[in-house]
């Protein structure tokens, strides 16, 4: 278990690394009781969030993942008891949504397929 702090902020990308010419990626992320609201992400943008984790590590963010007309899916972008470890280091949680599916990064630079589409 990691000791993690409760005023530790985490922060959570979806970057959109579709296909340039591709249509819009849609995201809507929330949690339990909190809703992020909705976005179409153009080719390279990003949809960003702070978050920190409940003193019971329940904290999970989902988002909704739609690439206009072509694919869907919903992943777990941030939880608690899986990520206070592996996002510790830098703070961040990255998602790359690219065309064969979404990937994981907590560099910026090692990416691993985590949600095929």
């Amino acid at each position: 278990m990691a000791s993690a702090n409760l005023m530790t902020k985490y922060h959570i990308h979806v970057i959109n690394d579709l296909p340039e010419f591709s249509s819009t990626l849609f995201v809507h992320c929330k949690s339990g009781d909190s809703d992020k609201g909705t976005k179409d992400l153009s080719w390279h943008e990003e949809y960003v969030w702070g978050t920190r984790i409940n003193f019971f590590r329940t904290t999970l963010y989902y988002c909704y993942l739609q690439w206009r007309g072509v694919k869907e899916r919903y992943i777990e972008a941030f939880k608690a008891k899986r990520d206070e470890i592996r996002c510790e280091k830098r703070k961040y949680c990255l998602w790359l949504v690219r065309k064969n599916g979404v990937y994981f990064s907590n560099d910026n630079s090692s990416w691993f397929l985590e949600y095929p589409w």
